[in-house]
């Protein structure tokens, strides 16, 4: 795997971060069924990947190109309300602060893809700032109504 000292700290501080939120969440949640049902198929997703990267040749590669995949689903989540800001015309139902850190986070990753001349990090944070984009002009050409 990728020995770069400063992307293993800031992901296991982020995947740390994460993981606090879901215990929190879970702590919280009132109707637990569909959450263990969810929490179950990441399971054995999780499982089902890391056989197939495991027995690999070049487990790297593999590894890399998935969580391009996955980062780039995650940053993509939002554009499901799209539809709903077209036919309503405001952008009211989208999440700004998450679009926005997204694009700021995948700005940074970006660059600093290109300084250690990494292209994972960097076509992949490329695109994730272009989807950002897209996603934060929607909130120019559709602003949220005020509430009457």
């Amino acid at each position: 795997m990728l020995s770069d000292e400063t992307m293993i700290f800031v992901n296991t501080i982020g995947l740390s971060l994460q993981v606090l939120y879901l215990i929190w969440f879970y702590a919280f949640t009132g109707k637990r069924g569909p959450l263990n049902r969810q929490i179950g198929y990441l399971l054995v997703i999780l499982a089902s990947v890391s056989m197939v990267v495991e027995s690999r040749s070049d487990p790297t590669y593999l590894a890399g190109l998935l969580a391009c995949m996955a980062s780039l689903l995650c940053c993509s989540a939002p554009l499901v309300g799209v539809g709903e800001v077209l036919r309503t015309k405001s952008s009211e139902k989208l999440p700004f602060v998450l679009i926005a850190s997204s694009f700021v986070v995948s700005l940074m990753w970006l660059l600093y893809g290109l300084v250690i001349n990494d292209q994972f990090v960097s076509v992949t944070n490329g695109i994730a700032v272009l989807i950002s984009t897209v996603q934060l002009s929607l909130f120019v050409i559709y602003p949220t109504k005020a509430k009457t």
